[in-house]
């Protein structure tokens, strides 16, 4: 249990620098089943933490809404799998979803933290589109991290 948490903080510490556009390999992140459903419980907790910051004091929390989550998830795992396919590449299906969700939490914190600027409301189709346009070239470089320099799918 200890190596796997260890290996949340290695996934999340690479994943800050994706996002961030620093220097990242694929070896400095750790690919397995237990990465991925961890990273996906992170990312559900951040969206929760996110709609609570940019919801009205009186609003109730709503488990429908958890729906959203499943359908992200989906996507993000339906798109790695379409990646590994054209590609050759069946690790691609795992890492491509880890790398991303490894780094997705740095832009989850933002928009937490804009939630909370009052000034950030009145440019929010703005920074709407810029955190969108963020979260795009977070997901095209986890792609182009995880398939290597050379084409191949490190392992």
């Amino acid at each position: 249990m200890r190596y796997t948490f260890a290996c949340l903080v290695r996934n999340l510490a690479a994943g800050t620098r994706l996002a961030l556009l620093r220097p990242v390999a694929r070896g400095d992140f750790r690919v397995d089943l237990a990465q991925l459903a961890l990273l996906l419980v992170l990312s559900a907790l951040l969206d929760i933490a996110i709609d609570f910051a940019e919801s009205a004091p009186d609003s109730v929390f709503d488990l429908s809404g958890l729906g959203a989550e499943f359908v992200g998830a989906g996507v993000l795992l339906a798109a790695a799998t379409a990646v590994a396919l054209a590609l050759r590449r069946a690790a691609l299906a795992l890492a491509v979803p880890v790398l991303a969700l490894a780094a997705y939490p740095v832009l989850q914190v933002v928009r937490i933290a804009l939630a909370k600027v009052p000034a950030a409301e009145a440019t929010g189709w703005a920074l709407t589109v810029a955190l969108l346009a963020w979260s795009a070239v977070l997901i095209a470089r986890a792609t182009f991290v995880a398939v290597g320099r050379d084409g191949a799918a490190s392992r």
